[in-house]
């Protein structure tokens, strides 16, 4: 039997350096840790492969111990068949050595599964981010549309405000019980509500007085004026007494052709006229002048207050002791009325003929 035992293990001595020298457990561990990277459940596969190789390497270690244990009890084997033992205990050796190595980079490759997964979040998240800045820039984009749109809606619709707006305020005047209206004495205070209204006026200027002279109408006045057109003010002047017109008329016809009202400008009282005609020039459409044949005294400052009164305002200034009266309101009905008044007004010089009847 001892030949036959002997004769058994080194079979199976040489069945373990058959299969270490064909390297089947390397073969199999590799694909394994491939499967690794690729997915967990190839993975776990590849780790009960692993699991029986080492299950099968824990029996060759056993069967080892236990051969070497019958061989220290056995006769002594011959030199040629110490050495085959002594390789075959060295292969198993580098079995174990092996195994270990891949249990090491299987715990690698975990790592690395790890981190690529962490990978593939932070790539998803950049994602996500790229995504939330297109979506701001969208809406930027549509802010500044937005933004033109409404600076284009408001110069649109600016005009058609402010009317409402003057509306609304002409009927909130109408609606308060708190207007003013006033008696003003002499014509230092007529004087003063004339440059108020040069000075204020923002819209409109309306301004009636059948004589127009250089002791009213000064450089003072011509200043405020002029300063008024450049903010825009449009001035509406009424002006002549229709009496004059028909003295100065060199017939007693019901018409007086002339080519330009200056043409029917005598004596000291229309003296200044020449330079009121020079600002209608500069400053047209601004600037007009209607030829009424008019002895009223009123101004009108946008709808703020009108004045009312005796003083000739545009022909003498206020140093003169002469007694005047007027009346100053802000009542809108009567700013309204004299607004009428004067748009209602006829402009007698009309196609190259200054009308008398």
């Amino acid at each position: 039997m001892k030949p036959l035992e002997w004769s058994a293990v080194g079979a199976s001595v040489v069945g373990v350096g058959a299969s270490a020298a064909t390297q089947q457990f390397l073969y199999a561990v590799a694909p394994m840790a491939v499967a690794i990277a690729l997915g967990s459940r190839r993975r776990h596969r590849q780790e009960r492969q692993i699991q029986r190789l080492l299950a099968q390497t824990n029996t060759l270690v056993v069967a080892s111990n236990s051969l070497a244990a019958r061989l220290d009890q056995a006769p002594q084997p011959q030199p040629g068949q110490q050495d085959s033992l002594v390789q075959a205990l060295d292969r198993l050796t580098f079995l174990e050595a092996e195994t270990e190595g891949l249990r090491d980079r299987l715990f690698q490759m975990d790592d690395a599964v790890e981190w690529l997964q962490s990978a593939l979040e932070d790539r998803e998240q950049s994602a996500q981010l790229e995504e939330l800045r297109r979506h701001q820039k969208s809406m930027t984009e549509s802010l500044h549309q937005l933004n033109r749109d409404q600076v284009e809606l408001r110069q649109e619709n600016q005009k058609q405000f402010e009317d409402h707006l003057q509306a609304i305020n002409v009927l909130l005047r109408q609606s308060l019980p708190t207007t003013k209206t006033e008696l003003i004495y002499d014509r230092q205070a007529s004087r003063a509500a004339l440059i108020e209204a040069l000075q204020r006026a923002e819209d409109r200027l309306i301004l009636v007085c059948p004589w127009i002279a250089k002791w009213g109408f000064n450089d003072e006045l011509m200043h405020l004026l002029r300063q008024a057109l450049q903010r825009q003010v449009r001035i509406d002047v009424g002006w002549r007494k229709l009496s004059d017109l028909r003295n100065a008329c060199p017939h007693s016809g019901q018409r007086w052709a002339v080519k330009h009202p200056s043409q029917a400008l005598t004596g000291k009282f229309y003296a200044s006229l020449g330079q009121l005609y020079q600002l209608e020039r500069e400053f047209q459409p601004l600037m007009s002048l209607k030829l009424l044949g008019t002895h009223e005294k009123y101004l009108v400052c946008d709808r703020r207050f009108a004045l009312l009164g005796s003083h000739n305002f545009l022909t003498s200034g206020g140093q003169s002791q002469e007694r005047e009266l007027g009346i100053w309101t802000d009542d809108a009905q009567l700013i309204q009325t004299l607004i009428d008044r004067y748009e209602s007004g006829r402009d007698r010089f009309q196609g190259g003929y200054i009308h008398l009847a």
